[in-house]
């Protein structure tokens, strides 16, 4: 059974040690120069507006965080959504699936212009699942970070 709850320092740790590869990657490209997993996603803790973290009760650990910040570009009203997991969550597909769709559109709501973020273009899961949640993920790499490809997904406002 999965529950949310706000994450603990421990939900970071064990998070960053077991966290899907291809949210390892996107992370590291985020990163500063020798900086880990760990202490990337801690600051993405600290930093965000919200963030919650999902816990599997029968395995006892913390299988996904989640979070939302204001966007730092001062012309738009419009959150950044961001979502690292473990390879667990593909265990619980229909009940995160729910949850992200309730997530995405409360704060979209909040945001005149809506949500937004990059995701890495061979980032299968997080695309298929950020179209599930009603999310556009737009077509091509965009963007590159770090020599890696991106590209952007949005979730406007009208949508929540």
């Amino acid at each position: 059974m999965l529950t949310m709850r706000y994450p603990t320092t421990e939900d970071v740790m064990t998070l960053s040690l077991n966290i899907r590869a291809m949210d390892a990657l996107e992370m590291k490209c985020f990163s500063d120069p020798g900086e880990t997993i760990v202490h990337r996603l801690g600051a993405s803790v600290r930093a965000s507006d919200g963030v919650l973290a999902v816990y599997d009760t029968n395995l006892k650990t913390c299988i996904c965080i989640f979070g939302f910040l204001k966007s730092p570009d001062t012309e738009s009203d419009i959150a950044l959504i961001w979502c690292v997991g473990t390879n667990q969550l593909k265990e619980y597909p229909l009940q995160f699936v729910r949850w992200g769709r309730m997530f995405i559109a409360a704060i979209a709501a909040q945001f005149d212009d809506g949500v937004y973020n990059v995701v890495h273009q061979d980032n299968r899961l997080a695309k298929r699942w950020l179209r599930l949640c009603g999310c556009r993920v737009y077509p091509g790499a965009d963007l590159e970070y770090k020599d890696e490809p991106f590209t952007w997904f949005s979730y406007p406002k009208e949508a929540a």
